[in-house]
């Protein structure tokens, strides 16, 4: 499935919305998104994945009672849940390619919202026939807006900068973390960035920094001390899930360089060089071409 409109354009128009129209998709709908899953079997890290739709009957939303959110979400129309391996990289390929499908469901007009903590595993595994070596790190709700009014509103206050986002200096260096990069100095990388920074992310942590040395941009994870290994994070067996976050950020850095025409490719190439502290750590690398 190709977009329809510029990928700039959806990652601000993508929004988490929790609460849902109580109507199930149109069968064109449900089609387009099989469609889309099929073509969908790893991540750029070469981690297995597995997609399904998991939607309610018509007039029937009883069906999805049984995958319980903890009530938060309100009349979803469906879910979009997976699987991944247990590869080194499985979580940041699961963030990238269910970013990318969210991505395909807003230029659909559909409303979606990453569930990364609170669900109840168990049912989805079930639902998607999990074996022993697979996990389920997030899903994410589907429906129909019900307030497309509210919808607009909140695409207009995210462009008017309502939402905080760190500035360029905070996430993105040049050469080593004590030399910050500003959207100046980035040249023509500046709007590729900027996707990077409207990249969602766990309770907004934004926890990607970037470090560009010669050819290679660099990702890292700084972590937020404690936020996947406290005791709420435990009792709901959550995924580590900023790894997953920086999954979302390499999304929208190749959604974004494909639409630029920048070309390159994913790399494992650690840089020799001084990090910011313990809770900093490499991902994985940009090379351009």
């Amino acid at each position: 499935m190709k977009f329809t409109m510029p990928v700039t354009t959806l990652v601000k128009r993508r929004f988490s919305c929790r609460s849902y129209l109580k109507q199930s998709l149109e069968i064109s709908e449900i089609e387009s998104i099989n469609s889309l899953l099929s073509e969908i079997h790893s991540g750029p890290l070469e981690s297995a994945v597995r997609l399904k739709f998991i939607g309610a009957s018509p007039g029937n939303h009883e069906e999805l009672k049984g995958l319980g959110t903890y009530g938060a979400i309100r009349n979803p129309a469906g879910f979009l849940a997976g699987v991944v391996d247990s590869s080194t990289n499985n979580l940041e390929d699961y963030g990238f390619v269910l970013e990318k499908v969210i991505l395909h469901l807003t230029d659909m007009g559909l409303g979606t919202c990453w569930i990364g903590g609170l669900f109840t595993r168990s049912s989805f595994a079930k639902a998607l026939g999990m074996s022993d070596v697979e996990i389920i790190p997030a899903v994410v709700s589907i429906g129909k807006f019900v307030d497309t009014e509210h919808a607009k509103k909140s695409l207009i206050r995210r462009l008017a900068g309502s939402t905080k986002r760190k500035p360029f200096q905070e996430i993105f260096f040049s050469s080593s973390f004590k030399e910050p990069m500003s959207a100046d100095n980035a040249g023509r990388f500046a709007p590729l960035l900027e996707m990077v920074r409207w990249a969602p992310s766990a309770s907004n942590k934004q926890p990607w920094r970037i470090v560009k040395i010669d050819d290679h941009w660099h990702f890292f994870l700084s972590r937020t001390k404690g936020y996947s290994s406290g005791l709420a994070a435990r009792l709901v067996k959550m995924a580590d899930i900023q790894r997953l976050d920086i999954g979302i950020a390499m999304c929208h850095w190749e959604l974004g360089a494909n639409e630029m025409g920048l070309q390159g490719n994913w790399v494992i190439a650690a840089p020799d060089m001084e990090i910011q502290n313990d809770l900093t750590e490499y991902i994985v690398s940009w090379k351009c071409d």
